[in-house]
């Protein structure tokens, strides 16, 4: 069972936060999702993960502009303002402790974030990491190649968010299995990631879509070198396909690269059993350096 609350954070927006697993437990897992998506995303890891021997806390929060949470406002619908907004829940929710921080596609790019504008919070609490279908450079190197296309950009991504969201529901469902999954997708799952999509606010997601294409951080993932850093992705992720975790692995080469056969971007939902044996794999090790 999940407890959903929200505080307000510093510039004034109303973050939706779902919790599960006890709050005394010595571990603390923040999930930080992907664009379009929620918390909600993480619902299926979050079940599995509190039947473990040694639950730990669950914290996930929906991301300005998506879920139940505010609006982004004007010039805020910002990889980096999701990383303070991470920043800002942390010490808010979790202000004690090891954390184990798991980011999915743009939740990853926020927590590379995190390393860029609060380095002493990765350095000082995040025990382990894992970044999921997502990557650490840059993604629009072929825009400046056609002249007025990003300026254009956010109008463009716009527009298509919210004819998508008026498509007859087959057609929706179709679409998104074909951009988000791989193989062999569960329907069910089709349908809450559609839903999710639905439930995100078309005035935002155009400029977190802009600005993901600006992501480069690459050299902010040494913040994380301390830590136990798994890495996944999906061989069949049209979005962030291997290459971009391999990227991720060559400047953390300690990490664990694991590419899942088959699946695409939805890693919580196409391969939520595998993830979540091997974060609590990262769990119980975390407990046991604590108590070393």
């Amino acid at each position: 069972m999940q407890a959903v609350s929200s505080f307000v954070t510093s510039d004034g927006v109303a973050l939706t936060v779902r919790e599960a697993g006890p709050r005394s437990a010595s571990v603390t897992v923040v999930f930080a999702h992907g664009w379009t998506l929620d918390g909600g995303s993480w619902d299926d890891l979050i079940a599995l993960l509190t039947r473990s021997a040694r639950p730990a806390r669950l914290v996930a929060i929906d991301c300005r502009g998506h879920g139940s949470s505010g609006s982004a406002r004007g010039g805020a619908a910002t990889v980096a303002r999701y990383a303070d907004d991470l920043a800002e829940t942390i010490g808010r929710l979790v202000p004690d402790g090891p954390i184990v921080l798991v980011g999915h596609s743009m939740g990853g790019m926020a927590m590379m974030a995190l390393g860029e504008r609060h380095p002493e919070l990765v350095r000082g609490r995040v025990a382990a990491a894992a970044f999921l279908a997502t990557g650490a450079g840059r993604f629009d190197k072929s825009i400046d190649r056609v002249p007025g296309l990003r300026a254009a950009l956010p109008v463009a991504v716009g527009l298509g968010f919210r004819a998508h969201r008026h498509l007859p529901a087959s057609m929706r469902y179709r679409l998104v299995e074909r951009l988000l999954f791989g193989s062999r997708a569960d329907r069910t799952a089709v349908e809450r990631t559609a839903g999710e999509m639905r439930r995100a606010d078309p005035r935002s997601v155009p400029s977190f879509g802009a600005d993901i294409l600006r992501h480069d951080r690459a050299g902010y993932l040494d913040r994380y070198a301390a830590a136990e850093v798994l890495v996944a992705a999906g061989s069949r992720d049209r979005l962030c396909p291997p290459p971009h975790s391999r990227k991720i692995v060559s400047h953390l080469p300690e990490a664990t690269l694991v590419v899942y056969e088959g699946a695409g971007h939805q890693l919580s939902y196409e391969r939520s059993e595998d993830l979540a044996r091997r974060l609590a794999g990262l769990l119980e090790r975390v407990e046991s350096d604590r108590t070393a």
